[in-house]
This record gives C-alpha cells, structure tokens and sequence, in this order.
C-alpha cells in the first residue's frame, strides 16, 4: 500500500515537472518539483533517472559542475543516453576540464554517430581546446558533409585544415634541419644495407620532427564559439571564462568557485580564509578588502582546502576531498596535506 502511494506520488511529481518544463517562464518551478522528485525516487529507476536528466540541463549554464555530477550520477547506473553524455561534455567544457569535455562527445558520436552537432563539438574540442587538429578533422569533415549550409561548422573545418597545414609545414622545416645535420652520414651510406640504415634515419627525422612540433604547439586554453549547436549559443559565454584544472587566471577561481558554491556566505568565508593564508605569508596586506577575489591569488591546494573547511569541515557531500581534488585537477593525498596546512594555520591564528 506504501509502495502504492509512493508511486502515485512520483507520478503526479513528474507530471508537474513536465507541465513546468512546458510552460514558458516555469523553470523555477520545474526545478524545485525536480528536486523533490529526485529526492523521492529510488536511485535507479526512471522517475530518478527524469529527474537528474532535467535537473542538468535547468542547472546547466549558471552551475555547470552541479550538473556535471547528475549526470556522473546517471552513468554510473547506465542511463547515459547521447544526449546526456553532451550535455556532460558541454558542462565540461565550461568548466575547463577539455579532456573530459573530449571524452563525453566521443561517448556521444558512438552513440548517435549520424548527429552531426556532436560531430563539431567533439572536432571543436579536439582542435581548438586539445591542440589536436588532425585527430578534430575527420569529425569536423563529416559535420561539414552533414551541415554544408552551416556556416560555423564550415568555419570550423576550414580553421582545422589551416591548423594541420601549419603544422606539417613546421615539421617540413625540422625535417629539413635535421637532415642538414646528418647529411655527411647519409653520404656515406653507399650500399644496401647502408641505404636502409639512411631509410630509418629518415623514419627517426620525421617522428622527432613530430615530436618536436607537437611538444612546441601551445594549447589554445579556450572554446571560442558554441557546443551545441545556434539554438544553443548563449549556454557557451562562459566557457570563454573557464580554466584547465589546477590552473590560476584572472577571475577564473571566482567563476568556478561559484559553480561549485551557489551560496554568496560560502563564497565569502572562503575568500576570507584565503586572504587570511595569504596575508600570513606576506603576499597581501592583512588589511586589504575583505571581499576581494582572494581565491584567484592562492595555489590550487590552498583553494581547495579553503573550500573544503570553510563549508562544514567537508560535510556536504559534494565538497569531499576527493571531489575538490578532481576540482583542481590534484590528487587526493595534495588536497589532504593542504587541508591540514590550514588547519594548522587556524589553530595558530
């Protein structure tokens, strides 16, 4: 009879989400049944599986890693679809993890590999994010096939095709320094089995010369136009903002932070933490603002561990150690060390 009623229940939720999700302006109202209807359902099943869907997607553009985690949620019990796993990427993406972004969109093109979208966003990734132009072109050559009307997809291709014929004329150029410096040993090669020595010679030439590009070309740190498609442009102003993990810019550590942090008061008490580790080590006057964005100035360590002691000690779920360490892009045992570096900082303070 329970069961009877939680069902019925979850039915009537989902209905009301959905009537939400319909209406223009009601996505407020769509998120908070969504909540509920989450919080309700059994882990598994496909009333819990509805719920993360859309919780993703409402949550998408203004807390990127909160939807990142519905959608790990949905993976981890095999209800990633196409679909959720590019909404998984473009979130990703926007966080500045590229290499998660990368893997999410292959997951998606396996998938659905006739989208023609996934295809660009993947190439997209791959090329401008990832510094890898020829492993971006046969996706962006089969979006350009599919979308020939397109123009942003063919700017795309045409950009990577500019990419990959800078880069085989940069190893053109090495090649050809190296050859010039071991041109009087090629020379010498006067018989067969000498001339098949020079052969791998060349073969050796050509992958250092490979080497020596791919380790030269920096890697853009930036996506510069839309995931997902024209219809859904505005969801990727941010990710020009967006960092690699464990890297600090201007005003990046702010824009995650409040990714991860939706509450303002969170926010504060971990600039302030913050400020107070750096005006301990002399790298800030102890009387400057108190609501400066001390987080862009302090290692990732440090943020992390400010992070997670500034929010309960770590007792929400979503601040573990573990999970601030992905965050950062460190591992687990630099985020403890760091944690207990603070804390032994607090106590002396």
């Amino acid at each position: 009879m329970a069961n009877s009623g939680l069902d019925r229940r979850l039915r009537q939720l989902q209905r009301r989400a959905e009537q939400f999700l319909a209406g223009q302006g009601r996505l407020h109202e769509a998120e908070e049944v969504l909540l509920e209807l989450a919080k309700l359902a059994p882990r598994g099943e496909g009333a819990w599986a509805f719920a993360l869907r859309h919780l993703a997607e409402l949550q998408l553009e203004a807390h990127p890693w909160r939807a990142s985690l519905h959608l790990r949620e949905l993976r981890v019990e095999g209800w990633e679809t196409s679909e959720t796993a590019a909404i998984f990427g473009l979130a990703q993406a926007m966080l500045g993890n590229f290499d998660a972004a990368s893997q999410a969109y292959h997951r998606a093109v396996h998938q659905d590999p006739k989208n023609p979208w996934y295809r660009h966003n993947l190439g997209h990734i791959l090329d401008e994010a990832l510094g890898l132009p020829t492993q971006a072109w046969p996706h962006l050559k089969i979006a350009a096939e599919l979308l020939p009307d397109e123009p942003e997809v063919q700017d795309s291709l045409e950009h990577c095709k500019g990419r990959i014929e800078r880069r085989n004329e940069r190893i053109k150029r090495a090649m050809s320094r190296r050859k010039r410096d071991t041109s009087v040993a090629l020379r010498d090669a006067s018989n067969a089995g000498a001339s098949d020595d020079g052969h791998a010679d060349q073969q050796d030439n050509r992958q250092a010369a490979v080497t020596l590009i791919d380790t030269a070309t920096p890697v853009p740190p930036r996506l510069t136009s839309g995931l997902l498609g024209p219809q859904e442009k505005r969801r990727d102003a941010q990710s020009s903002r967006a960092r690699r993990p464990g890297c600090q810019g201007s005003r990046a550590a702010e824009f995650q932070l409040r990714a991860l942090l939706p509450s303002a008061g969170q926010r504060r008490a971990v600039r302030l933490l913050c400020g107070r580790w750096l005006a301990a080590q002399g790298r800030v006057r102890s009387g400057s603002k108190r609501d400066q964005a001390f987080e862009n100035e302090v290692a990732p360590s440090i943020l992390a561990a400010a992070v997670y002691l500034a929010v309960a000690d770590g007792n929400q779920s979503c601040v573990t150690q573990s999970v601030l360490a992905k965050w950062q892009g460190l591992s687990p045992s630099t985020v403890s060390k760091a944690v207990s570096d603070v804390r032994r900082f607090l106590a002396l303070g």
